[in-house]
């Protein structure tokens, strides 16, 4: 009878291999990092965590478990597969990586699970152009070479954007200076500034912010000189 008893418990366990073998080994994943444009549509793939078992034959399944605050992304729970699920939460100019815990566990009979960081890193797009309006200034006749005229003034939504300022045109004989960084608008020629013979004068500036897709605005400056 011990003899039979034995046979059949190695036929059963020839059979269901996994139902007589012990689950030793817990999952391996380790800490992940992928990258997506921001506002990306909802069911974009970010991509798939990698795990692995020293277990063979291991089948896995997928959770988030913490730091999805507002249920910014999904995970197909069998294939691990990260996707956009809220892209207004996808916003560059709010948080430029959003980082999440995942668990994965195994599918053996007495399962185990390990966890790990994953890390979204969001490209900044270019989403809006910078705005520069019509504006007017004044200067005395006969200033100094290099007298400030005025600060033009041009704003971005996206406030970490950088703009740089040209004359794109109306300063044939260089009769201003345009700092590119800060938009200060100076005199170039002193001596073109005579109220008996230019009352008035009118550039067009170009600004552009420092973008890969860089985005642009005009506006038409004017300057007026007044009499001593």
């Amino acid at each position: 009878m011990k003899i039979f008893t034995r046979i059949v418990v190695f036929i059963s366990c020839g059979l269901a291999l996994l139902s007589c073998e012990e689950n030793i080994n817990a999952p391996e994943v380790s800490d992940q990092e992928f990258s997506i444009n921001e506002n990306a549509p909802s069911g974009t793939p970010v991509g798939v965590v990698d795990a692995y078992d020293l277990d063979e034959g291991q089948g896995f399944s997928y959770g988030i478990l913490e730091g999805n605050e507002g249920g910014t992304f999904s995970i197909d729970p069998k294939m691990g597969l990260i996707s956009v699920a809220d892209p207004l939460l996808l916003d560059y100019e709010t948080t430029t990586a959003i980082t999440f815990t995942v668990v994965v566990s195994d599918d053996a009979r007495d399962p185990k699970e390990s966890s790990a960081n994953i890390t979204v890193s969001l490209n900044d797009l270019n989403e809006f152009a910078p705005v520069v309006d019509d504006q007017t200034f004044e200067i005395q006749e006969d200033p100094a070479s290099g007298a400030l005229i005025g600060m033009i003034q041009a704003s971005d939504q996206e406030a970490h954007q950088s703009l740089l300022f040209t004359i794109l045109s109306g300063n044939d004989n260089e009769v201003f200076a345009l700092d590119e960084t800060t938009g200060a608008l100076s005199v170039n020629d002193p001596a073109a500034f005579d109220y008996l013979v230019n009352k008035q004068f009118m550039i067009t500036v170009h600004v552009r912010d420092i973008h890969l897709d860089s985005k642009t605005d005009t506006a038409i400056i004017t300057v007026n000189v007044l009499p001593e």
